[in-house]
């Protein structure tokens, strides 16, 4: 196992990339091959590695540290994951110094699966300027195929060189503590340097390309602008003084107003800030007037210290006289520049009460209505066909005719509304009667009417009735009014006497019919027959005694006979066998 963790990998070729962050540091020049960095598992401790080079932040500085690229590879067969062990000491003249940050990354901290362990932080490390110790060891189990892992070497020295440390001695090189990698005799390699890349931003002016402009100076007039602190950096935060925490932001009110731009990987901000001075704009409240047009020409003010006026015609008097309805705007100048202006209407009554209900109203011949006004006014008159009839706000109407209402509202305009009642009269149902196939009676009503309500509780047109006695219904016509008429039965279950002048045969029947008729009825009846469905088969009219017809395109069943006569309607049955 020994040989397996020291066997170096070479790299014929290393492509290396950056993140999106600046470059604080790289010290690559000539990248070689691989030396063991691992923390193993408890089991191998005595083969934990670390190997520490150096890197410097420049003299007034200050580095944000967001990631570092530690470029390595993988033995043969290994798990292509691991995590990380980062520490950053002082440069004590050469050796490791005093501890400034420590992190353990117990993740897999290889994003591609490349050997490429890249750590992160969301809160930057801090650095200030001075001589620092990179130390890093990559934290994978070798059992289980895990493997090991290599950090890359850079053949040429930048700064101090690259130093190396096993301190179980598992290799057995007698480097237990940091010694330069060239001087450690088992590891067999002159290079002085590593493979990485620290990423970050270096304070205080990052991001940058935030700009708000000069100071400025507006009138009100309810105008919003517009502060944009958007910065040329992607990705970065925004936090104004007033709490907004997006890239611009709308103003209405003087102040001051900042915004800090912070980049909220590497924690980097830069700073701007605009004073906004809002001027008042001037106003005065031209009030709304309604009028009657007797008071026309109306005369408007707009009287305030410290700001001259402009009325519609050009006036610049206080006072503007005008005498057409309609909506102004007068503009009002202040004292520091600013306009305003205020819209006011003059309104001219035109009193046009609408009675209620509005009309025209039937009104059914016995019946009443209290009529009324729409509003309210001081003063109402009412007048029929001409004539005075009340001065109340209402008017009970038991006639047809026309009504006129004169009303007077507070401001003395007085208007006139009309109101046309047409008397309907009441509707008087005429019932008439048949006899059904059983001999019953069916009572029916001609003509259109809006609702139908018989004695029985029917609320059809018609009903059948199968006992003798009188028979109301009441009806409603379109106008509303509602009339009533009533009929005595007295044939229930007599034989229908028209039907019974005419002589059907045979019945039942199959094939055909024969009809014999009265001599009155010559010319002047017909006969139709119907389904149980109510459906029409076949009709004639009567122009002989006698008359014949053939069945054998019906269907067996029972069939209604209607006879229309000089006398009235009369029905029968037919029955269709098979």
């Amino acid at each position: 196992m020994k040989n397996g963790l020291l066997s170096l990998i070479f790299l014929s070729v290393f492509a290396f990339e950056s993140t999106a962050q600046v470059i604080l540091f790289d010290p690559i020049q000539a990248p070689s091959a691989g030396t063991a960095c691992q923390d193993f598992e408890a089991a191998n401790n005595i083969y934990d590695t670390e190997i520490a080079d150096d890197f410097t932040v420049p003299a007034g500085e200050t580095w944000y540290v967001d990631s570092v690229i530690f470029y390595g590879t993988y033995s043969a067969g290994a798990l292509t994951e691991a995590g990380m062990i980062v520490s950053i000491y002082q440069n004590n003249a050469g050796s490791i110094g005093s501890l400034v940050f420590t992190d353990t990354f117990n993740t897999d901290v290889d994003l591609n699966g490349d050997g490429w362990l890249t750590p992160t932080w969301a809160t930057p490390v801090n650095i200030t300027s001075g001589d620092y110790w990179l130390v890093a060891s990559a934290r994978k189990d070798f059992g289980g195929g895990g493997g090991q892992w290599y950090w890359v070497r850079d053949s040429n020295l930048v700064g101090e060189p690259a130093m190396w440390s096993n301190p179980g001695n598992g290799f057995a090189s007698g480097c237990t503590t940091f010694v330069p990698m060239y001087s450690c005799a088992l590891l067999n390699t002159s290079d002085s340097g590593m493979a990485f890349r620290m990423f970050g931003c270096y304070g205080p002016n990052k991001p940058a390309g935030v700009e708000l402009g000069s100071d400025t100076t507006y009138c009100e007039n309810g105008i919003i602008i517009t502060l944009d602190g958007s910065s040329s950096s992607m990705g970065v935060d925004y936090n104004w003084s007033t709490g907004a925490t997006t890239s611009s932001i709308s103003v209405d009110s003087s102040g001051v107003y900042s915004v800090t731009v912070t980049d909220p990987i590497t924690q980097c901000a830069t700073v701007d800030n605009k004073s906004v001075t809002v001027l008042p704009v001037p106003y005065y409240d031209v009030a709304d007037v309604t009028t009657c047009s007797s008071a026309l020409p109306y005369t408007f003010i707009a009287n305030s210290p410290g700001m001259s006026v402009v009325w519609p015609s050009g006036n610049t008097s206080v006072v503007e006289t005008i005498g057409v309805a309609g909506t102004y705007v007068v503009t009002l100048t202040g004292n520091n520049g600013c306009v305003g202006t205020d819209t006011f209407t003059l309104t001219v009554e035109d009193l046009e009460p609408i009675t209620s209900p509005a009309g025209p109203v039937d009104l059914c011949i016995g019946e009443s209505f209290m009529a009324g006004v729409v509003g309210t006014f001081n003063e109402y008159e009412w007048f029929e066909d001409g004539n005075s009839v009340s001065i109340s706000d209402s008017l009970l109407i038991s006639s047809g005719g026309v009504f006129t209402v004169n009303v007077t509202n507070p401001d003395g305009c007085t208007g006139t509304g009309e109101l046309t009642v047409i008397e309907r009269p009441v509707p008087t149902p005429v019932i008439q009667s048949q006899y059904t196939l059983n001999f019953d009676v069916q009572l029916f009503i001609n003509g259109n009417f809006t609702s139908y309500e018989w004695s029985n509780g029917s609320t059809s047109n018609s009903i059948t009735v199968t006992q003798n006695g009188t028979y109301t219904v009441t009806v409603v016509d379109a106008f509303g009014c509602e009339g009533s008429g009533s009929t005595s039965v007295n044939s229930v279950g007599i034989e229908d006497p028209i039907a019974n002048q005419v002589a059907v045969y045979p019945n039942p029947t199959r094939d055909n019919v024969s009809f014999t008729f009265p001599n009155t009825w010559i010319d002047n009846a017909s006969v139709t027959l119907f389904d149980t469905q109510g459906r029409e088969v076949s009709s004639f009219n009567v122009n002989a005694n006698t008359h014949s017809m053939s069945l054998d395109q019906m269907s067996p069943g029972v069939y209604l006979i209607q006879f229309t006569s000089p006398e009235g309607t009369g029905n029968t049955s037919l029955i269709l066998t098979e």
